[in-house]
């Protein structure tokens, strides 16, 4: 008898970016979503820890501090025509128009059986995907910005362009019960 692949691990390359109108309510996809994305860095929390001496007893107790969140990495392969890694740095350098986003992350699991060739342009449950964890990105900023590789005359591979962003808090969407 098959399994359900509802089962499976989620895999690593399957996940959507989107940015999230202040309303939460409608979202639109996060610069052009025929484009895509080559990798996204997973959200990472940290805590400081601190210690605390309590009297005379002989162990160092520990109680959380406050939280940090890592810098999310954005690649993908360079078109001329693309220019929304430096519109988003162009704005908060700027000043022009308010540079903190609301970014959606989902990160996908494969439960159809094919993918349409025009899948790029569909949203993921249409694709053949479901959502198997999601998070949302409060408060991000770009931080860097890299146009594409190096270059190289003698290097025939695709240029690859590079963004950063911080953002001030996470919180992870439960999925499932």
């Amino acid at each position: 008898m098959a399994r359900s692949r509802v089962d499976d691990l989620l895999q690593a390359h399957s996940f959507w970016l989107f940015d999230i109108v202040p309303t939460l309510q409608y979202p639109f996809v996060c610069f052009d979503a025929s484009l895509g994305f080559s990798s996204c860095s997973a959200p990472e929390v940290s805590l400081d820890m601190e210690e605390i001496v309590d009297g005379n007893y002989p162990w160092k107790r520990k109680a959380a501090g406050k939280a940090a969140v890592s810098t999310i990495s954005l690649s993908r392969g360079a078109r001329f025509w693309d220019g929304d890694f430096w519109a988003w740095i162009s704005d908060a350098l700027n000043g022009k128009t308010s540079p903190r986003k609301t970014i959606g992350l989902l990160h996908l699991h494969r439960v159809g059986k094919g993918i349409a060739p025009d899948a790029m342009y569909l949203a993921p449950h249409e694709a053949g995907y479901a959502t198997g964890k999601a998070w949302v990105l409060f408060g991000c900023l770009p931080s860097r910005y890299k146009a594409g590789s190096d270059f190289d005359a003698n290097d025939a591979s695709v240029s690859i362009a590079e963004l950063d962003f911080d953002c001030e808090r996470i919180e992870e969407i439960k999925m499932a019960t």
